[in-house]
């Protein structure tokens, strides 16, 4: 009876350890339901099919145009942004912000949605001094949103911050992935 007890016991608790040992789910950290106690894959991961753009901010942006020239008064910029998709559709258009000497932030509320992560869809941010009839073009930025997924090439995979520059402008974009 003894030995029967001690071999039941010796059983349990093999077949316990391997239960925990091989426990199953999804094992990459980028996915949304990311399990960290999993040890085996078993290939349910589920990953972000969209992005919400929360927040724009400008971090580096030219106070002078071309020719250097002051975009209106001496450090009045009236700046504002619109954001088109790479069709040159608007998705959206901020207010403007009056004489920025820094950094510049737009809350974008609602959120602005993108859906397309394909190799093809950019997102265009435009700056724009506000003059009233015509309004001067300070420049853009472009970036591809699947650059900052999976298959992305990347190495930040869903990041909640995207930063993203050129020889003018430094944008930082606050986001959601769902």
């Amino acid at each position: 009876m003894n030995i029967k007890f001690t071999l039941l016991s010796m059983l349990f608790v093999v077949s316990v350890a391997t239960v925990s040992c091989s426990k199953k789910g999804c094992i990459n950290e980028n996915a949304t339901n990311y399990n960290a106690e999993a040890k085996k894959d078993d290939g349910s991961c589920v990953y972000p099919t969209e992005v919400e753009i929360k927040r724009v901010t400008a971090d580096v942006f030219p106070l002078q145009d071309s020719n250097g020239n002051s975009w209106d008064n001496p450090g009045d910029a009236d700046c504002y942004i619109k954001i088109k998709n790479g069709n040159g559709d608007g998705l959206y258009q901020s207010s403007s912000y009056v004489n920025p000497q820094s950094s510049i932030s737009w809350y974008i509320d609602p959120a602005l949605v993108i859906t397309d992560f394909s190799n093809s869809q950019e997102i265009v941010i435009s700056m724009y001094d506000e003059d009233g009839l015509t309004d001067d073009f300070m420049g853009e930025v472009t970036i591809n949103i699947s650059e900052y997924t999976l298959s992305g090439t990347n190495s930040s995979k869903y990041p909640d911050t995207i930063s993203f520059s050129d020889s003018n402008f430094t944008y930082t974009l606050d986001v959601i992935w769902k």
